[in-house]
């Protein structure tokens, strides 16, 4: 299996840097980068910062390179858990302007290692 290497860090750094890196890319084709990300409960959390990077990086990046007008917005909140106060869900949503993907590949895309 995967095993996480986990750290305690600034949620909302580890977004902003993350869309810096891709900005540049989006200028370039004219598309507008939008960060929300306004109400973190919890703005620091204890998981795998490298693997985050990279989902973010690839999830931002790809939806730059399939979209060719209008924008990109990364949408960021935590989410109580009652039950478990030190814990939040961590709810992370990219939203592009771009074509989609086609339905039948929708399943297939969220499986581990595709």
């Amino acid at each position: 299996g995967v095993e996480l290497q986990k750290n305690h860090f600034d949620l909302m750094a580890l977004i902003t840097e993350t869309s810096a890196m891709i900005r540049s890319r989006s200028e370039e084709k004219g598309l507008a980068l939008t960060v929300e990300a306004k109400k973190l409960e919890f703005p620091h959390v204890n998981t795998d910062m490298g693997k985050l990077r990279q989902i973010l990086v690839n999830l931002l990046g790809n939806a730059v390179k399939f979209t060719d007008e209008g924008g990109v917005v990364i949408r960021c909140v935590t989410e109580r858990i009652p039950e478990a106060p030190n814990h939040c869900h961590l709810v992370i949503e990219v939203e592009d302007t771009g074509p989609g993907i086609d339905p039948a590949r929708q399943a297939k895309i969220f499986e581990p290692f595709v």
